[in-house]
């Protein structure tokens, strides 16, 4: 009987044979940098951006600062012949040790520049996918798993002897389920955020 379920069999032995495979080539792949340095520009760049452990990304100026803000990246250097200008996020611990090596490293002078902003948390980027994910789970178990489960108990045959019609029944179902679940999400988001703090960026 378990054989013949073939929902139950796919959800048991199937499923998770799958997840396994998804998630290896997902976390699979090269070790990532320690530390990320952003350069404004790709002339002239300090002996720091070629260190193992540092990866190195271009961008302008506007964007580069904006990623710094967000401790996206770790150190923003704009070199030019005759210095070198930087940017350090003052909460940034990694940032601290790159302009340690940097002023080690570099003999052309250094002009400093800094920002402050907290880093994106995992929470703050997960939750919104977490929440869409409940509402999408919503959707398609919700109205579909009840419509079939009146039509296996005989319901939607005694609703016949009604004056409802089928758009009337499923526009209540679709609306029951609409209002149910903006109702419940609002709620798991208002009462973690009052715990967790979330940062909307």
């Amino acid at each position: 009987e378990y054989l013949r379920d073939r929902a139950s069999f796919g959800w048991n032995l199937v499923f998770p044979v799958l997840i396994v495979f998804a998630l290896a080539v997902v976390f699979s792949g090269p070790p990532k940098a320690l530390f990320t340095v952003t350069t404004i520009g790709q002339e002239a760049l300090p002996e720091l951006v070629k260190f193992p452990g540092v990866q190195s990304l271009e961008a302008d100026r506007a964007k580069a600062l904006e990623r710094l803000s967000r401790q996206q990246t770790d150190l923003v250097l704009e070199v030019s012949e005759q210095s070198v200008n930087y940017w350090v996020n003052g909460n940034s611990a990694a940032g601290a040790i790159l302009e340690t090596l940097l002023q080690y490293t570099e003999d052309r002078p250094l002009e400093r520049g800094e920002t402050d902003g907290q880093a994106i948390r995992y929470v703050d980027w997960v939750v919104p996918g977490i929440l869409g994910m409940n509402m999408m789970y919503s959707a398609l178990w919700g109205v579909g798993y009840v419509v079939v489960r009146y039509r296996q108990s005989g319901y939607l045959r005694r609703l016949k002897a009604t004056p409802l019609t089928k758009f009337e029944f499923l526009s209540a179902q679709v609306l029951s389920r609409l209002l149910v679940t903006l109702t419940a999400s609002s709620i798991v988001f208002i009462g973690t955020n009052l715990i967790l703090d979330y940062k909307m960026v």
